[in-house]
């Protein structure tokens, strides 16, 4: 039975311990002598693995339950030396955490809860002077595992005798569970033999500081002593971290091997940059692919150390994304494809200028690419107007009846060149790469209150208003607001109240200012004007300036009095009408027909059946209605228009022009829009 202490005693042994340890060391169990340096020894049995329970004693340390990483736990407030334990001091809040800091600091404890919010962890607690430091995150080194094969890549060329530089290197990506500081290292073995070192290696170190995923550069050092055999794979690779094997989290290795080529042989060739081309559709936070590659044709040099000798082409990464091969060049004298593989995650919708370098001895000239990255998918709100059928296209949402079939070439034009992937998708002939669309039918002549509505409910990022939709002075006003949030809005409107309270109201002027008028019938022809560096007039769809463009079926509205330098006026009122022959051009260069608002995201066209698309062959051939001419793959094409009554035909480029700001449209919500993220 154990005897207990009496008090007593036991103040008397602890007085002796303490007066022992202010003039020697102390050994505290089997009465040896300490350790040289020790102040406080406490000893147990030399053999601490015998299966009895005196193996199992050990120090122990006061248990206690932290509240804040930064304050110390209130027992250890008792000190009547401590200024923060006299509740009549007059110390400033400063000298007493100053006081607490120098006071406590290597402080141990043993701490019962886990706090992931305070940042508390279960376990030994030191007191830094600051906050409370978990001793289980200071020890070790870090743990983790390759994410996955496709991580680990080759950088740079190599050739025996030939030192490694910075641009030979290894990257990988990793997933770290357990923090701490790391030693990576990727040692060669020659001709696929991890047990033959080839004179070169990889290392690099650190500390990783936070759990997560890492992708890590791997410099090399040294040179290679002897090149790559033919046929042989290369030199293998043996990754490891902390001398542990780095291997994927269910201990997979993934075979990593490097090429080494013969020094005696010489890259020569010529980048032939004209012929570079971006294969594949490229999207924002989606890996890139086999099929995301560009190709990059080479004229190689009439010289025989050119055979067998590696072409390495690269590019830099821009936002994510970048581009390499390392091909064999066996042909001299010859234009051959070299495809470069893409690798990394696109992180931004900007195109990405890519430079293309080579190892070429013979010439250094650098290529670029241009990689477009999708546009996301865009809400489109379409309102059609009152008159005229849905059928022809006016209204962009509208989508139903005989015609909502994209094999049927007839009606609903403009939706139907939208929807086109050869116009408008992630193909890789898609001219505007973008995910889509989802389209919302406004119906015909929305008031105020249910505009408001449509945008507040949907928050689309582009409104298309078609034929005569004519909003009075409050539905104009939800469109301003709409624009001043960076909303994109294409109107093709004629009616005459309509477009003078939407040039008087946007460009914030005396009602009656603008005015708006009747210009040419049916089939009347009007020219684009010619601007310097317009991204509508000249477009990816093509360049329309000086074109002609046809008027459909009705009458062109034309709006004068415009206040100079508020508009980029793209078409004047000046026509001619086939309904009058020669005799009915007249001038009208004062006017304006189409044109762009500088201060708003704003396209005004004063025809309303811009884009109509007959229903029928006679519908489109005809040379005074439905100008929207297209191919069979909903492509823009050349129509012929304006023959009536003496009149000369002309090529009108409708489709053109209307592609084109439905490209600047979606460019603009993608990049300054409604939902663009700030």
């Amino acid at each position: 039975m154990k005897k207990r202490i009496s008090l007593i005693s036991a103040i008397l042994l602890f007085a002796l311990l303490i007066s022992q340890f202010m003039i020697a060391q102390v050994t505290i169990g089997l009465g040896e002598e300490p350790e040289k340096g020790t102040l406080l020894q406490l000893k147990e049995k030399d053999n601490v693995t015998d299966d009895t329970k005196n193996a199992y004693r050990g120090l122990g340390l006061p248990r206690v339950t932290l509240s804040k990483k930064d304050q110390l736990y209130p027992m250890f407030l008792s000190d009547p030396d401590n200024p923060l334990s006299n509740p009549n001091n007059d110390y400033d809040d400063a000298t007493k955490k100053e006081a607490q800091d120098k006071k406590h600091t290597g402080l141990i404890v043993y701490n019962l809860v886990e706090d992931e919010e305070e940042g508390l962890c279960k376990g030994l607690n030191q007191w830094n002077g600051k906050e409370w430091s978990c001793f289980q995150e200071k020890m070790g080194n870090a743990v983790g595992n390759i994410t996955n094969c496709s991580s680990l890549a080759v950088n740079g060329a190599y050739k025996n005798t030939e030192p490694l530089n910075s641009s030979n290197y290894l990257t990988v990506t990793l997933n770290i569970t357990k923090i701490g500081p790391y030693t990576i290292t990727g040692r060669a073995g020659y001709n696929g033999d991890a047990s033959i070192e080839n004179g070169y290696y990889f290392i690099t170190s650190g500390m990783f500081l936070t759990p997560g995923e890492y992708t890590i550069q791997i410099p090399g050092s040294g040179r290679p002593l002897q090149h790559t055999p033919d046929s042989s794979p290369g030199d293998i690779i043996t990754l490891t971290m902390n001398d542990k094997p780095l291997t994927l989290a269910n201990n997979t290795s993934c075979p990593l091997y490097i090429k080494v080529e013969d020094s005696n042989l010489r890259a020569a060739y010529t980048m032939n940059c004209e012929q570079t081309v971006v294969n594949g559709v490229y999207r924002l936070n989606q890996p890139l692919s086999a099929s995301n590659t560009i190709t990059v044709y080479i004229t190689t040099e009439d010289d025989p150390l050119v055979d067998g000798s590696t072409c390495v082409l690269k590019t830099n990464e821009v936002d994510g994304i970048k581009f390499e091969s390392q091909p064999i060049i066996l042909t001299r004298n010859q234009t051959i494809p070299v495809i470069l593989s893409g690798s990394g995650t696109p992180t931004s919708v900007d195109t990405k200028r890519l430079t293309i370098t080579s190892n070429s001895i013979t010439n250094v000239a650098t290529c670029y690419a241009n990689v477009p990255i999708a546009f996301t998918k865009k809400k489109i709100l379409g309102i059609k107007g009152a008159g005229g059928a849905d059928y022809y296209g006016y209204g962009i949402g509208y989508w139903t009846g005989i015609y909502a079939s994209m094999t049927n070439t007839f009606g609903l034009g403009g939706r139907k060149m939208l929807m086109a992937p050869a116009n408008f998708g992630t193909e890789s002939t898609s001219t505007i790469k973008t995910e889509g669309y989802d389209f919302v039918d406004g119906g015909n002549d929305p008031l105020a209150g249910t505009l408001q509505s449509l945008i507040n409910t949907h928050e689309p990022d582009i409104i298309v208003l078609g034929y005569s939709y004519a909003p009075d002075n409050n539905a104009i006003d939800v469109l301003i607001r709409y624009m001043e949030n960076k909303g994109v809005v294409v109107a093709a409107m004629e009616s005459l109240s309509g477009v003078e309270r939407l040039f008087n109201r946007v460009l914030n002027l005396p009602t009656g200012t603008v005015t708006a008028a009747y210009r040419g019938g049916p089939g009347s022809i009007y020219t684009f004007n010619y601007m310097v560096g317009d991204e509508i007039l000249n477009g990816p769809f093509g360049d329309v300036r000086e074109k002609y463009w046809g008027e459909d079926a009705s009458t062109t509205v034309v709006v004068n009095n415009v206040p100079p330098g508020m508009v980029n006026v793209y078409s004047t009122g000046n026509c001619y009408s086939p309904n009058l022959g020669a005799a009915g051009q007249t001038n009208g260069g004062n006017m304006i027909s189409v044109c762009r608002f500088k201060q708003l995201n704003l396209v005004w066209i004063g025809d309303g059946g811009f884009w109509s698309r007959g229903v029928n062959q006679v519908e489109v051939d005809s040379n005074t209605i439905c100008p929207l001419y297209y191919n069979n793959d909903f492509t823009p094409a050349v129509g012929t228009f304006g023959a009536n009554s003496g009149a000369t035909s002309v090529n009108i480029y409708n489709s053109f022009f209307y592609v084109n700001v439905m490209a600047w449209a979606i460019k603009t919500a993608q990049f300054d829009g409604y939902n663009t993220p700030r």
